[in-house]
């Protein structure tokens, strides 16, 4: 064989074995094996029903994050049962979101800034929870300047909603992106954009609600690995605001949450 096309034959090979052709595509992430972790949207006033009780009895037992939301955000002051709730649940292992609305970028960000800044005064929060994410890339901007004020607070962490398969830009929006909240009607024909496969399953939540049965929700848990999903919540609770309550089979979900 002609002396040159053996060595261009060698450098091809040599090529494909280290993963070369030029490509600028990031790696497949390999898969994973990582332990769920619950993301509760606790909008429910302490005092209402056993919710916070039930979720701090629980954070000795599973990582569980809780959204706080006192007033579709922080309200003006602080509230003191509120407060309270919130230090016995983040010292019984738990961690808490404050909620921030966005109105799909169309409130004005001064606002949520406000917001964030509110919470930092009246309560002890690990990050925040910024609802009602756009999912287009006319307001991407507006979501890596609130990522940014967020962070530039301290090591809080960013949860942002969009509910749905979203870009991958706003991966730089958000280190946690819940792409689907929603009923569990839709949930079986929901799939997951191919982007997310270069992302830890940590980076993902999905929130389900109206699930009737354990046995429907157990089933929701064991196929997150296929997902490539990290954070849930699912519930039976439906109407016009599913997150009064707690799921009338919590601790079954715990349990599932723990064999996993």
């Amino acid at each position: 064989m002609n002396p040159f096309k053996l060595l261009m034959i060698w450098a091809c090979l040599v090529l494909a074995a280290c993963g070369g052709g030029g490509s600028d595509s990031p790696p497949q992430a390999k898969p994973e094996s990582v332990a769920l972790e619950l993301l509760v949207p606790a909008y429910v006033y302490p005092s209402n029903n056993t919710l916070w009780r039930d979720i701090t009895d629980a954070a000795s037992q599973v990582k569980i994050n809780a959204v706080l939301n006192p007033s579709n955000g922080p309200g003006t002051r602080t509230d003191s049962v509120i407060a309270s709730a919130v230090m016995a649940f983040r010292s019984a292992g738990g961690k808490t979101f404050g909620y921030v609305s966005s109105s799909y970028g169309a409130r004005a960000i001064a606002s949520a800034k406000t917001d964030i800044d509110r919470y930092l005064g009246f309560y002890d929060v690990d990050g925040f929870f910024i609802d009602e994410m756009a999912a287009t890339a006319d307001q991407l901007a507006y979501y890596r300047e609130l990522y940014a004020y967020i962070k530039a607070k301290g090591d809080y962490r960013v949860i942002g909603n969009p509910g749905v398969s979203t870009l991958e830009g706003y991966m730089a929006a958000a280190d946690v992106l819940v792409t689907y909240e929603h009923a569990y009607s839709t949930y079986a024909s929901n799939a997951s954009a191919s982007w997310v496969g270069r992302y830890a399953a940590s980076r993902f939540a999905h929130i389900v609600y109206d699930v009737g049965s354990a046995v429907s929700m157990q089933s929701i848990i064991s196929g997150l690995a296929g997902k490539r999903v990290g954070w849930v919540y699912v519930t039976d609770d439906a109407a016009a605001n599913p997150y009064d309550r707690l799921p009338a089979y919590w601790q079954d979900e715990i349990a599932a949450i723990k064999a996993r």
